[in-house]
């Protein structure tokens, strides 16, 4: 045996130790980076829906004025014009768009009911448009419905 070689003095036993601590540390090493990456994963996901709950609030300004009427408790009239309807139609748009951003994932119904659910509540409370669009035409609203359902399954 060469004096030198420290492998030459070990036995299978301390072979077979020293392959399972390394084993044990790999494990642990693997955990580890999947801890990691997980937890990095979150707070990116954290971070995403935060800038899309931002850029939501972004569009609801465009919205504005159909918002502060609804919020008011200012009815709708029945009798608007294509393009006084085509405005409330594009802010229930945006919801139904909130609806396909909850059901992928991309923000919580928790945040979302906190953020924007009262505008909901708004529009359902508006007579006319529920009739309008919620009734004669729900078939064109089905994600807009599904979301009050939503709404009112997590109450």
């Amino acid at each position: 045996m060469n004096p030198y070689c420290i492998l030459c003095y070990l036995t299978y036993f301390d072979v077979a130790f020293i392959a399972n601590l390394v084993t044990i540390f790999g494990i642990v090493f693997i955990a580890l980076q999947i801890y990691y990456l997980k937890k990095e994963r979150e707070d990116k996901s954290k971070l995403n829906e935060a800038e899309l709950l931002l850029r939501i609030r972004e569009m609801m300004i465009e919205h504005n004025e159909i918002h502060v009427q609804l919020r008011k408790g200012i009815p709708i009239q029945s009798n608007l014009s294509d393009e006084e309807w085509a405005k409330i139609e594009s802010y229930m748009g945006l919801f139904e768009a909130c609806y396909i951003f909850i059901e992928k994932d991309l923000i919580t119904m928790g945040n979302f009911k906190k953020q924007f659910g009262y505008r909901v509540k708004n529009i359902l409370n508006d007579k006319t448009i529920v009739q309008k669009k919620l009734i004669e035409e729900k078939d064109f609203w089905e994600d807009f419905i599904a979301l009050t359902e939503l709404i009112k399954k997590t109450n």
